[in-house]
C-alpha cells in the first residue's frame, strides 16, 4: 500500500475522530439500553398527537453540557420512516415537559427494530447543570396506516446513574397534545450524550498506528 494512500486514510481516521468531539465544558453520558424490556409504548403512524416522554436529569458540572446524540430503543409494525418522527429534549414543567431546548434527527426506514441514532450536530442541545429535563417523541406526519413505532421501556427500582447525571423513572403519554397521563416507575430505553462511543476512538488509533509503522519501515529502507 502507498504511504500516500496510509496517509490518507490516517487523515480521514483522525478527521472523523475529532469530528465526532464537540467541545463541551463537561462530558455527558446517561443511559438505560442495557436494561431488559418490560413493554413498549406505541405511536400510530397515522397518529399526530400523541407524544411520549421520558425524564432524565443532569449532575453538577461548570458551564453547558452539549448534547449531540439521543438513541432511542425502537421497535415497529411495518416500515417506518424515522424521518417522520420528531425527536425533542425538553426543559421539566412541574413534571411534566416544559419548553423544547432542542430537537434531533434520525433517518432511514425502520423495520425490524433496536437502538436508533438521533443526532445533531450542527446545533448541539445545550444541558444545564442540576436541571431535569424530557426527552419527547412525536410522529409528525399521519395516514401511514399500521406502521406504528414502539418505544421500549423498562420498570427500573430507581433512577440509573450516568456520567454528569442520570436516567428517571417516570415515562408520561399525551394523546391530545396537551395534558400528560403518568406511567409510575417506567422508564424509556435511551441514552443521551456527548461522548463519542469507544469505536470512534478505536478508528483514530487504528490510523495513527498504522502511520506509525509505516513511518518506521520507511525510516528502515533508507540507506
Amino acid at each position: 500500500m502507498k504511504f500516500a494512500t496510509l496517509r490518507n486514510i490516517f487523515v480521514a481516521s483522525l478527521m472523523l475522530m475529532v469530528g465526532s468531539l464537540n467541545v463541551n465544558a463537561a462530558d455527558f453520558n446517561v443511559t438505560n439500553l442495557a436494561e431488559t424490556i418490560q413493554g413498549a409504548e406505541t405511536i400510530s403512524g397515522s397518529n399526530t398527537v400523541k407524544q411520549i416522554a421520558s425524564n432524565f436529569s443532569t449532575g453538577s458540572f461548570t458551564g453547558t453540557a452539549d448534547v449531540w446524540l439521543v438513541q432511542l430503543y425502537l421497535n415497529s409494525f411495518g416500515s417506518y420512516n424515522l424521518a417522520n418522527l420528531s425527536v425533542r429534549i425538553f426543559t421539566d414543567n412541574v413534571g411534566v415537559p416544559g419548553t423544547s431546548v432542542g430537537s434531533l434527527g434520525g433517518t432511514g426506514i425502520m423495520s425490524t427494530g433496536g437502538v436508533f441514532d438521533f443526532t445533531n450536530t450542527a446545533s448541539p442541545v445545550p444541558l444545564q447543570p442540576n436541571t431535569n429535563y424530557w426527552v419527547v417523541i412525536k410522529n409528525t406526519v399521519s395516514g401511514t396506516g399500521t406502521n406504528n413505532v414502539n418505544w421500549a421501556y423498562d420498570y427500573p427500582s430507581s433512577p440509573l446513574p450516568g456520567l454528569n447525571g442520570q436516567i428517571g423513572t417516570t415515562q408520561l403519554v399525551s394523546t391530545n397534545g396537551t395534558s400528560w397521563n403518568t406511567f409510575s416507575n417506567t422508564a424509556s430505553l435511551m441514552r443521551i450524550s456527548n461522548v463519542p462511543e469507544p469505536s470512534t476512538y478505536a478508528l483514530g488509533m487504528i490510523g495513527a498506528l498504522t502511520m506509525g509503522y509505516v513511518a518506521r519501515r520507511r525510516s528502515g529502507l533508507k540507506v
